[in-house]
């Protein structure tokens, strides 16, 4: 996303370019409060670009010559997110990174496990519903793994699973559709609570 950098490789090193569409791109959809971002896939990247259902209150209150959007610098921490659903994924991404937050997302039990121990996030955002096994049997495994086991545990799901995500550990629930307000509030809130 650098001016005037471009990736090179024998497939492209005959297109010509600047090196400044990346560039350009982040740049519009920022002043828009959105975000733009690359993830890798097999063949090269796929680029991600989500924006929000309504502009920013900055944005409507001052006038467009001199609006600009405050990204924050990070990151200040590394969020896991474990949850099989693309865009849920994406739009949690999305949020995390608006707080500069570092963000591994998985999208199976599995690939969870292996990134939280590999990678020991400062924070675990969790679905119940996952395609290879339960959640919250994910969540108990993360409370007595003891690479994970100081990590706090957001879980979240479609339904009203409160008493049994507490049960097996969970430090916080939120039920989907999430709300950005109440979610980052609860993962500011997660981050600032001392490790015991």
């Amino acid at each position: 996303f650098e001016r005037f950098e471009q990736a090179r490789s024998a497939r492209t090193r005959t297109v010509k370019g600047t090196g400044l569409g990346l560039s350009i791109s982040r740049s519009i959809v920022e002043a828009h409060g959105g975000h733009l971002w690359a993830e890798p896939v097999a063949e090269g990247a796929r680029f991600v670009m989500v924006l929000p259902a309504e502009p920013a209150p900055a944005l409507l209150e001052s006038d467009a010559s001199t609006a600009a959007v405050q990204i924050q610098e990070g990151p200040f921490a590394t969020v896991l997110v474990v949850e099989d659903d693309v865009e849920t994924a994406y739009v949690i991404k999305s949020l995390l990174r608006s707080r500069g937050h570092r963000v591994l997302l998985a999208v199976n039990a599995d690939e969870g496990l292996k990134l939280a121990r590999h990678h020991r996030p400062s924070l675990i955002v969790l679905d119940v519903r996952l395609p290879d096994v339960d959640g919250l049997a994910l969540a108990e495994i993360f409370q007595h793994d003891p690479d994970t086991s100081h990590t706090p545990l957001m879980v979240i799901s479609g339904f009203d699973e409160r008493d049994r995500a507490f049960r097996l550990g969970a430090s916080a629930f939120l039920r989907k559709p999430l709300q950005a307000a109440p979610f980052l509030a609860s993962v500011d809130g997660l981050l600032r609570r001392p490790v015991q």
